[in-house]
């Protein structure tokens, strides 16, 4: 059971820790695209800052989320939010071509989670699912999660008009 727990935990650091932010508000959004098998045709590149986050199916829930200009430009989506995670490691991290397509595997397991979507520069969609053991078998935890770029700063309004 601890075990799923921490799976779960994971996809939610996989969302939300893309470099960083905080939960705030409620978030819709359109990617354009539908789906992960829509075929991409944006050449641009995602515009960095922070993004509202909706979050359908098997985890449902807003969030905010921090994409840097690093990310951008190395064409990574999950940027550096595994850094502090000794027991998960990326094993395909590719955002260009209007194409978002990752791969981590963590645990003692190497529990794959996966996400392919699409984006534009404003709007991303990405499907995702994370394998998990369950007894003998193993259970797929699927959502869909469509973003919106908000601002240029990744802190949240509220931290925003503080500082």
């Amino acid at each position: 059971m601890s075990n799923r727990l921490a799976c779960l935990g994971l996809a939610a650091l996989l969302v939300a820790g893309c470099g960083g932010g905080d939960v705030d508000g409620n978030a819709t959004g359109n990617a354009g695209a539908t789906g992960a098998g829509a075929q991409a045709t944006f050449s641009g590149t995602l515009r960095p800052g922070r993004w509202a986050v909706a979050a359908t199916g098997d985890v449902d829930g807003t969030e905010d989320l921090c994409i840097t200009a690093e990310q951008v430009q190395r064409a990574s989506f999950i940027g550096d939010a595994l850094a502090e995670e000794p027991r998960c490691s990326v094993v395909r991290d590719r955002m260009a071509g209007g194409t978002i397509d990752v791969e981590v595997a963590c645990g003692e397991g190497r529990h794959p989670m996966r996400m392919r979507g699409t984006y534009t520069a404003e709007r991303f969609t990405i499907d995702s699912a994370l394998e998990m053991p369950v007894g003998q078998g193993t259970e797929t935890i699927r959502s869909q999660r469509t973003g919106r770029w908000v601002a240029d700063r990744c802190a949240p309004v509220a931290d925003a008009a503080e500082g």
